[in-house]
């Protein structure tokens, strides 16, 4: 599913998530950001670490 999609539900019921914080920052596309580069990485490390190699 689109992250922009999720992040247009979440704002849904919760709508300060599409309000700008600092700059042209939203949560959502905090939220965006995290989903798509940090949790693979992060994830990817948990792996690595679960079978030796870090």
């Amino acid at each position: 599913m689109d992250t922009r999609k999720l992040a247009d539900e979440i704002s849904q019921s919760a709508p300060f998530f599409n309000k700008t914080l600092i700059g042209n920052i939203t949560p959502a596309r905090l939220w965006i950001f995290f989903i798509r580069y940090v949790c693979p990485v992060v994830i990817g490390l948990v792996l690595l670490s679960t079978i030796g190699v870090l």
